[in-house]
């Protein structure tokens, strides 16, 4: 009688045991907590995969925090005064249309940038008092960065050569590029031509730009996307 007794009650404990919910993509290790006595002792169930739902977020660490803000646009408002007969000119700038943590000289044309990574994307009308568009064929565009180094630009020119809007062959150049500044900065764009010849930056018809034509011969556009 006792044997049959002990059966079923050893029975009962593994049934018991068994209808312990343990998924079956995880792996249970039995744990034994100490004791002076062993017949005191427990035993739990730890899984082996992390409960994330118990222990916080689970994944890959998220990107790092927002930093600050850094854009600007910049133009050269008016038409510029008088010709130009340089072979190397700055681009005029006289106004910060909107700008965070960026500052303006329109004295020197020049703009001030924390280190970081950028976009910049520029653009300006100009036109020729000579008979042809050569004195407008730059063969360069860059960043002056501190008056020691260049970084070149990306940029197209689309040129009239009929004379159709003005009197004067005129052109309209663009472009952009990606950069890094490893240290806070001052910066020009810079033109470069071999030929000399009058210029000057005027949107076309130039008579009605910015009151009608709400344009403006000179843009450039400003963005930090990441820091260094």
């Amino acid at each position: 009688m006792k044997k049959f007794i002990a059966i079923i009650i050893s029975a009962y404990s593994v049934c018991a045991f068994l209808s312990v919910p343990v998924e079956a993509s995880e792996t249970p290790t039995f744990v034994e907590k100490g004791s002076k006595s062993k017949s005191k002792s427990k035993s739990e169930i730890v899984l082996s995969d992390h409960d994330c739902a118990k222990a916080g977020p689970c994944g890959e660490t998220g990107p790092k925090g927002d930093f600050n803000p850094v854009y600007a646009t910049l133009i050269q408002e008016t038409a510029s005064q008088g010709w130009i007969n340089d072979t190397n000119i700055t681009l005029p700038l006289s106004k910060k249309q909107v700008a965070e943590s960026v500052t303006l000289n329109a004295t020197n044309n020049s703009f001030t940038l924390p280190k970081g990574v950028y976009t910049i994307h520029f653009q300006f009308a100009m036109e020729t008092g000579e008979s042809s568009v050569e004195a407008l064929r730059f063969t360069d565009i860059y960043l002056d960065i501190n008056g020691s180094s260049q970084i070149p630009l990306d940029w197209v020119v689309a040129l009239d050569e009929e004379g159709h809007i003005q009197s004067n062959d005129w052109g309209y150049f663009s472009g952009s590029r990606a950069f890094t500044l490893t240290a806070d900065s001052t910066v020009k764009v810079m033109l470069v031509r071999e030929a000399t010849g009058d210029v000057k930056f005027v949107f076309p018809d130039g008579s009605l730009a910015p009151d009608v034509l709400k344009n403006h011969p000179v843009s450039i556009s400003l963005k930090r996307i990441d820091e260094v």
